[in-house]
């Protein structure tokens, strides 16, 4: 499978991800909530909410796989983030990026994809929210809108995530100085 090429401006993409901080962080109920209902909601059995740095995805959120982060180059969302449209693989059999991929040949034998990039208020597509499934099929405009405003509820979670941290650390050096 070919390696994704780099998005224009990668390590301005970068330095805007590790803004948010959240790399690396613990599970947290409410990207969970977005997984499950995505899941549900489009009858898929994996949904992930993707974010692709340097040398990996890494997913805050998995539902339907148990699994924390894959090398970046073998990540269907690596592809999704170059564009601000949701990439749509109806067969991954059928494509030639992916039809060799180890996630298409072995497990979890991923068959249908389709991604929403998660474009920062920066303007910066940081990861994916995506859906995958273990057999071929279709997805229409009306499903590709719905995963888009799915997706702006994802931004817009960790845009929340990120001034809440900021918010406690003011809060917490202001008590600082204020015992001073």
């Amino acid at each position: 499978m070919p390696a994704a090429p780099l998005p224009p401006e990668e390590d301005a993409r970068l330095r805007n991800l590790k803004q948010y901080l959240v790399l690396d962080s613990p599970p947290e109920k409410a990207f969970d909530s977005i997984t499950q209902y995505a899941a549900t909601f489009f009858d898929v059995p994996i949904a992930l909410i993707s974010l692709i740095d340097q040398n990996r995805q890494w997913f805050k959120s998995c539902f339907g796989v148990d699994i924390n982060e894959t090398p970046r180059d073998v990540a269907f969302c690596s592809y999704a983030i170059l564009s601000d449209d949701i990439l749509v693989i109806p067969d991954t059999t059928l494509d030639p990026r992916f039809s060799n991929n180890p996630l298409v040949t072995g497990e979890p034998n991923v068959r249908f994809y389709a991604g929403a990039p998660l474009r920062t208020a920066e303007g910066y597509n940081i990861g994916t929210l995506c859906l995958i499934d273990t057999k071929p099929r279709e997805f229409g405009f009306d499903q590709k809108s719905k995963l888009q405003h799915l997706a702006k509820v994802v931004t817009t979670r960790l845009q929340l995530r990120l001034a809440t941290l900021k918010l406690a650390e003011a809060n917490a050096k202001y008590l600082n100085d204020k015992e001073k």
